[in-house]
C-alpha cells in the first residue's frame, strides 16, 4: 500500500485491538482515511486474513441498519467485527497472564513495562487501579533482588517513580560496563607494552652460557658440549674454566680430559640470572686410611622435618638457594594444587637441564623444638646423585633457622694437644706429623698460576 507495509495476518483473536489500531494508523499514513467508505472496508477485508473475509460476508444485518446503510460503512464493519471478537475474549485468562509475567533473563525495562501494560489492557481492571497493579508486577517480577529491596522500602511508590528508578539504574549499569572494558583494554594494552619492554631489556642481556643476547629460555647452547672441558650447556667462548688460564696452558697441563669444577657461593651467585636460583649440591665426605693412602667417601646428610603435619625426609643441600620437593611428595601432604602460587624463577641445577617447576607455597617446618615458615618450590621430580626420585632438598637458609648447620669461623682450644686428642684417628705416632707422607709432582712445562678461592675442596666436587 503506497510503500507502505500492512500489519500482519490476524491470527489471535485476542489481538484484535491491537491490530486494528495499527490498521487505522496505516490508514491515516497511506492518506485514505478520509476517503470513500467502500475504499477503506476494501483495504481492511484485504489485510485481515481469508477466513476473516468469510466472517464477513457471513454477518447479519438489521433493517434499521440496511436502511440507515450501516452495512455500507467502516465504522459500522468495525462494529461488527468488535462484536464479533469481544466474546472470544476470556479475562480470566488474561488477568492470569498478566499476574504471572516476570522479566525475562536480558530482556529491558521498557520492554518489560510495555508488556505488562499491554496484558493489562486486556484485564477490564478499573481504571484507578490498572496503574497500581502495574506498579505492583512490575516490582515483584523484577530480575535484580536489590531493584526489589529499594523499591519496597519506598513508602509512597508510584509507577513513574518506579520506572524513572529503574530506568537510571539500568543506564547506569550499562555505562559502568562500558567504563570497565575500556579500562581492562586500556590495562591490557599497558600490560602488553610493558612485558614488550621487559623482554627487550632481557633480549639485551648477555646470557653468561653463550655470550649472545636472546630471548628468555631460548639459549642457544643448551644442550651443547664446551669443546674446552666437555661439560654441556655452555660454550668454549663462555667457559669458566676457559677464562681462568690461556688455551694453550690448559690443553698442556689437562691434556685430553679435563674435570669440571662447579664453583659455589659468591662466585656463581654473581655470574647468574636473577631469575635463576642455581642448586650446588655440598656433600660431606669422611678420609679412611687404607695402605698410606686416603680415600674419600661421600656421605650425605638427611633428616625427617615435619612439614604440614607429614614427616618428609629431606637432604640437607647447603649448596641450594630454595626448599625443593617433587610432587610425589607435594601430592602425599593433601595440599590442594589450586594453592600452589606461579612462580617465574628458573630452578637450574649445575651440568643438568633445568627443573619442571610446578609451584611455589609457604609451609610450616618443624625440627625438634624449632618452627619456621619456609617457602617451598614443588617440582615435577628431582634426580640425584643416589638416582631416587623422591628425593627433597633442604635449601641452606631453612638448614640454618631449623638450627641444622652453624657456620664457624674458627675453633679455639687452649692448647695444640686438645686438638690431637679430639682426632687421635687423624694424628697418629708422633704428634704435628700425618701418618703417611704426601708427594706432589709437578710437570715441568706448566707455567704457574693463580686460582681464586675456592669454597669447596677438589674432592667433594667430583
Amino acid at each position: 500500500m503506497d510503500g507502505f507495509r500492512a500489519p500482519a495476518e490476524l491470527e489471535n483473536p485476542a489481538d484484535w485491538p491491537k491490530w486494528k489500531q495499527a490498521f487505522e494508523f496505516l490508514l491515516e499514513a497511506i492518506e485514505r482515511s478520509t476517503r470513500g467508505e467502500k475504499v477503506k472496508i476494501g483495504a481492511l477485508l484485504t489485510c485481515l486474513s481469508k477466513k476473516y473475509l468469510d466472517i464477513y460476508n457471513y454477518f447479519v444485518w438489521s433493517e434499521d441498519d440496511i436502511k440507515t446503510k450501516i452495512d455500507a460503512t467502516y465504522t459500522g464493519v468495525l462494529n461488527k467485527f468488535d462484536a464479533y471478537f469481544e466474546p472470544q475474549k476470556n479475562t480470566v485468562f488474561e488477568r492470569h497472564k498478566f499476574f504471572t509475567r516476570r522479566q525475562k533473563v536480558g530482556e529491558t525495562l521498557d520492554d518489560f513495562l510495555t508488556s505488562l501494560k499491554t496484558l493489562a489492557a486486556l484485564c477490564d481492571f478499573a481504571p484507578e487501579e490498572k496503574d497500581k497493579l502495574i506498579r505492583d508486577i512490575l516490582i515483584l517480577g523484577l530480575q535484580d533482588q536489590s531493584s526489589i529491596e529499594h523499591l519496597l522500602k519506598e513508602p509512597k511508590l508510584t509507577l513513574n517513580k518506579a520506572a524513572t528508578f529503574l530506568r537510571a539504574k539500568e543506564l547506569s549499569e550499562k555505562q559502568t560496563k562500558v567504563i570497565i572494558a575500556n579500562l581492562a583494554s586500556i590495562d591490557a594494552k599497558a600490560e602488553k607494552s610493558a612485558s614488550s619492554s621487559v623482554d627487550a631489556i632481557r633480549a639485551k642481556r648477555i646470557c653468561y652460557k653463550c655470550n649472545t643476547s636472546h630471548p628468555p629460555r631460548s639459549c642457544p647452547a643448551f644442550g651443547k658440549k664446551c669443546n674446552f672441558c666437555k661439560v654441556l650447556n655452555h660454550f668454549e667462548s663462555a667457559c669458566r674454566l676457559h677464562k681462568t688460564k690461556s688455551k694453550k696452558n690448559k690443553y698442556k697441563s689437562r691434556g685430553k680430559t679435563t674435570h669440571a669444577i662447579n664453583t659455589s657461593g659468591s662466585d656463581s651467585d654473581l655470574s647468574s640470572d636473577s631469575d635463576t636460583l642455581n642448586l650446588d649440591s655440598i656433600q660431606v665426605a669422611s678420609i679412611q686410611k687404607d695402605k698410606n693412602k686416603f680415600k674419600i667417601k661421600k656421605q650425605a646428610w638427611y633428616v625427617n622435618v615435619n612439614v604440614n603435619g607429614v614427616f618428609v625426609r629431606f637432604k640437607l643441600d647447603t649448596g641450594s638457594t630454595p626448599t625443593i620437593i617433587p610432587k610425589t611428595i607435594f601430592e602425599k601432604m593433601n595440599i590442594a594444587e589450586k594453592r600452589l602460587k606461579k612462580s617465574s624463577k628458573i630452578l637450574e641445577p649445575y651440568m643438568s637441564p633445568g627443573l619442571k617447576l610446578l609451584g611455589k607455597i609457604k609451609l610450616e617446618c618443624t625440627y625438634k623444638n624449632r618452627s619456621i615458615k619456609e617457602k617451598i618450590y614443588v617440582v615435577d621430580r628431582i634426580k640425584s646423585n643416589d638416582n631416587a626420585d623422591s628425593t627433597c632438598l633442604l635449601g641452606l637458609n631453612a638448614c640454618v633457622n631449623l638450627g641444622l648447620i652453624k657456620r664457624i669461623d674458627a675453633l679455639s682450644f687452649k692448647n695444640k694437644d686438645d686438638i690431637f686428642d679430639k682426632y687421635s684417628d687423624v694424628f697418629e705416632r708422633k704428634k704435628d706429623k700425618l701418618p703417611v707422607v704426601y708427594k706432589m709432582k709437578l710437570k715441568k712445562d706448566i707455567l704457574p698460576i693463580v686460582e681464586p678461592v675456592r669454597c669447596i675442596p677438589f674432592a667433594l666436587k667430583r
